[in-house]
């Protein structure tokens, strides 16, 4: 590691940095804020056409245009109303809206005084936390936009994203974070680094140089950077921006995950974000003073505008991560949670768990009785209120005998929720919506928490969408429900403003109501285009007229007599993943995956069969289960009957389908030798599994099945 010593333009105050823009980088804001050119550009007209006024939505976005106006708004709205809380880092950190407020604004003014210029990118590699948001918005206050991910990933990939975004200055979570990029750091061209957390180490002093020659940029703490905000305010006055942001400029670049290749960086507006502030209230509403817990990471935008939204509303975030959620929801006991299915699937399993493990056998057969009843109890519900998606269900004589089912249960399941489900929800400790995102939810999932008297709704997006595009609506505070808000399997209707096709993935074709095909979307939250890669932003709207590909295959349900679930929309798979057999059949993996992880014993689950004549799965076993099931067996499960277990799991939880076919058979089974990972390339930071790098990495393991 190069020595660090102090710059000769260093100090907290007296700093004397270029305050010229950089003119490729202002020349590709500008781009950025007009939408990139051909495909992009259409998307963008659409988008203007689509625009809805804020206050047209009915939201609380508190005047705003831009996310730096909300937290002024915010803090004259709620003051002494505590906003963020870290409940993990050192120190354990509590702002209120006010605190929000004045620490953005400050933090803007010193990064100013560091010589940040509207339209230019600052990276931001660092995970959640108060801090982060905190500096987030100081950038955009600048009229800046932050290219963001996660501490974790490749120095690499993070030294590309710097480069693409042209970033000039930098954000780490900690001091390690920057010894790690020390290699890919453009020293020449960034401004500034902030070190997040931790502060400096012990000989480094603040707003010393990068670099042996004191050339390098000033690299400072999160402290420091407040500290010099401070004393500007108290020289010259609060901070205002010269070149305030617009609705339509750059607010942050978010880099997908790619399987191949070097990431895309998605351009998002500030117009894209508030759409979702604006808008999410359709799906929940949480109340000022209401209580949620961040877990996700905080460059993933699905976190990113949930979490905007819940302060807009006037919530109390608290901050967590996934190695002490189950603690953090105990100590929060929030209102609303903002979640994905795999951690819902923990939850279930962590319950389900617990009740196998109990030692008083007649107490075990009663909840585990209780639990059966009630999925019964409220698959009968559904039908009744015309919410069932199978159409066979769907006639006055189904309806009728549901009825007859719900009046025999009915009994049942309320007692079941005094001896039992009042319990399970303390243990769950989420006190009224769990918000679940980035996949679909597995049916017994949704049977599980519908019985127990927790309500959970699903949304649907793309980070190219920013992202949610359609989602189930929740029940609490809802002046006016409708029947079809909630519709279990579904992902619900699309947000106001936004509109979907579901069309032939050849011809683009528009598809009838209830015929699987490939989903299209335009709207107010579509991005602007990939930066600086043309070619990937005109593939991503080949379909024309701003209409953007999102890859996913889906249907919406058709009108039906009896039926409230019109117009709802399900999704059945991703395009890429269709998987073609031998005889020709095609079939989509995820609703087969969905179905099997109702297995305990299934973690993770990649269906495979391509060129095959029959499927196959490849699975990563939950070892906390496995080991519950081997003391209920007595004895150690050897890899052939444990494998022949979960196939036989498989296939009951595969042939309830309602959609089921012959040919979705899962005939074979291998066990994966090593966990699934974000470390090891098989997950991505929302724990969905990158199926195509798994078939690739167990190759071998694969073609070892099929030969059995």
């Amino acid at each position: 590691m190069r020595a660090v010593r102090a710059s000769p333009r260093g100090g907290l105050l007296l700093l004397d940095l270029p305050h010229g823009a950089n003119g490729a980088l202002r020349e590709r804001g500008a781009r950025a804020r007009a939408g990139p050119p051909t495909a992009a550009a259409a998307a963008s007209a659409v988008r203007r056409a689509q625009a809805i006024p804020q206050t047209a939505l009915g939201a609380d976005c508190a005047g705003a245009s831009v996310l730096p106006d909300l937290w002024p708004a915010l803090a004259e709205k709620y003051g002494e109303q505590l906003a963020l809380q870290d409940l993990r880092r050192k120190p354990r950190e509590a702002l209120t809206y006010a605190e929000v407020a004045r620490e953005v604004r400050r933090s803007a003014a010193a990064l100013d005084l560091l010589g940040l210029k509207k339209g230019e990118a600052v990276g931001v590699f660092a995970e959640n936390g108060a801090r982060w948001l905190l500096f987030d918005q100081a950038v955009m206050a600048c009229g800046g936009a932050t290219a963001v991910r996660g501490a974790g990933a490749p120095a690499e990939e993070l030294g590309y994203i710097l480069d693409n975004s042209q970033a000039r200055g930098l954000a780490v979570e900690d001091w390690a974070t920057l010894e790690r990029l020390r290699t890919e750091l453009p020293a020449e061209r960034l401004k500034f680094v902030v070190v997040l957390w931790g502060g400096l180490p012990d000989g480094v002093v603040e707003g010393a140089a990068l670099g042996e020659d004191g050339s390098g940029p000033p690299v400072h703490s999160a402290a420091a950077l407040a500290e010099i905000g401070r004393a500007l305010e108290a020289a010259k006055g609060p901070f205002r921006a010269a070149s305030p942001p617009l609705p339509d400029d750059l607010a942050t670049l978010v880099y997908t995950s790619g399987t191949t290749g070097n990431p895309k960086g998605v351009m998002l507006t500030h117009d894209n974000l508030m759409y979702q502030v604006g808008t999410l209230e359709e799906v929940v509403r949480p109340q000022p003073g209401d209580r949620s817990i961040s877990m996700l990471p905080p460059w993933h935008i699905y976190e990113r505008a949930t979490g905007y939204f819940a302060l807009a509303r006037g919530t109390h975030v608290h901050f967590s991560n996934v190695q002490h959620l189950r603690d953090d929801l105990q100590e929060v006991q929030p209102e609303l949670f903002v979640t994905v299915p795999l951690v819902l699937d923990a939850l279930y399993n962590r319950v389900m768990g617990t009740v196998r493990k109990e030692p008083k056998r007649l107490k075990r057969a009663l909840v585990l009785g209780f639990l059966a009843v009630s999925a019964r109890y409220v698959q009968a519900l559904r039908v009744l209120r015309g919410l069932s998606l199978d159409p066979q269900r769907a006639t006055l004589g189904s309806r009728l005998w549901a009825a007859i089912v719900v009046a025999l249960l009915g009994a049942i399941h309320r007692l079941a929720d005094v001896i039992a489900y009042k319990k399970i929800r303390e243990a769950v400790a989420v006190r009224q919506t769990i918000v679940s995102g980035g996949g679909s939810i597995g049916t017994h999932l949704d049977d599980f928490f519908e019985a127990i008297g927790i309500e959970v709704v699903n949304g649907w997006g793309l980070t190219e969408t920013s992202p949610v595009l359609a989602a189930r609506r929740s029940g609490f505070h809802n002046e006016r429900p409708g029947a079809g808000d909630n519709v279990r399997g579904t992902i619900g209707h699309p947000l106001r403003g936004t509109s979907v096709r579901v069309v032939d993935p050849d011809s683009l074709q528009e598809l009838p109501d209830g015929q699987p095909g490939l989903v299209l979307a335009s709207g107010p939250g579509v991005m602007q285009g990939y930066c600086g890669d043309e070619a990937a932003t005109a593939a991503a709207f080949r379909a024309g007229d701003g209409w953007f590909d999102t890859g996913d295959l889906g249907y919406r349900v058709p009108a039906r007599a009896h039926s409230h679930a019109e117009g709802n929309l399900v999704l059945v798979g991703r395009a890429k993943d269709t998987i073609v057999l031998t005889n020709g059949e095609n079939i989509e993996p995820q609703p087969i995956e969905d179905a099997c992880v109702k297995s305990v014993l299934i973690k993770h689950i990649v269906v495979v069969g391509q060129d095959r004549k029959h499927l196959g799965a490849l699975v990563q076993v939950d070892a906390d289960a496995l080991k519950l099931r081997e003391e209920e067996e007595g004895h150690k499960l050897g890899e052939a009957e444990l494998q022949g277990l979960i196939l036989s799991e498989i296939s009951e939880n595969n042939e309830g389908r309602t959609r089921y076919k012959r040919d979705e058979r899962v005939l074979k089974v291998a066990l994966l030798p090593e966990d699934l990972s974000y470390e090891s390339g098989t997950l991505t930071r929302t724990m969905k599994v990158r199926k195509s790098i798994v078939a690739e990495r167990f190759g071998t393991l694969v073609d070892a099945m099929y030969q059995r």
